[in-house]
């Protein structure tokens, strides 16, 4: 990860997640919580702030066919979804490692296709699986090796949004509009927050 001389990330520096909105704040993306995946309904928003949980691998995999989630969404989900199979086997100690590294793969093969132009839900799960197999192999946690591998990839991600946002904002001169086309995501929003919030610039944005 891209550190600072002072010791924060760029994305800690900047206050990345306080600049998005409730709908782009990874938390209300989705998250693991009490053995269940608490996922941020894009179908209702901004109607509702609402949350659809899911209890099994299967309710994952529906709720990201059924659009419940877009974006970053799938693949966040996706690798949550792996801890529900991990802290299933961490609750039974007599389960064997060989059982679940299966169930992994089993649940890795169900989730991967559930949206299958979203090329980032395979190569995050493949990713996150690849560390928990190291991990279970040395006799570890199979759950904190997921949770330490979410946690890291999505510091990267939030560093680079951080480090792109703050070059853009630098070109953006005060009373610029900026023109999408394509919803932005967290990338154009971190920009767009560091213009009005950071450097008191008067933008407008057209999605």
């Amino acid at each position: 990860m891209n550190k600072q001389s002072d010791g924060c990330s760029p994305a800690e520096q900047e206050g990345a997640y306080e600049l998005l909105p409730f709908i782009l704040n990874p938390s209300n993306i989705a998250r693991f919580e009490a053995g269940k995946v608490i996922i941020g309904d894009r179908r209702a928003y901004p109607f509702s702030k609402s949350f659809v949980t899911c209890e099994t691998v299967d309710e994952v995999a529906t709720a990201i066919k059924d659009m419940v989630t877009q974006g970053s969404g799938p693949w966040l989900c996706a690798v949550h979804a792996l801890r529900i199979v991990a802290c299933k086997h961490a609750l039974a100690a007599s389960d064997s490692p060989k059982k679940l590294l299966s169930e992994l793969r089993q649940a890795r093969d169900i989730l991967v296709v559930t949206r299958p132009t979203n090329t980032a839900i395979r190569l995050r799960l493949d990713e996150v699986l690849s560390k928990a197999t190291d991990a279970i192999n040395n006799k570890q946690s199979a759950d904190k090796s997921i949770e330490a591998s979410i946690k890291q990839i999505l510091q990267g991600i939030y560093d680079d949004y951080a480090t792109r946002a703050r070059a853009m904002a630098e070109l953006i001169e005060n009373g610029d509009g900026i023109l999408t086309n394509c919803f932005g995501e967290a990338g154009v929003h971190s920009c767009a927050g560091i213009c009005s919030q950071r450097r008191k610039k008067n933008n407008s944005l057209y999605a």
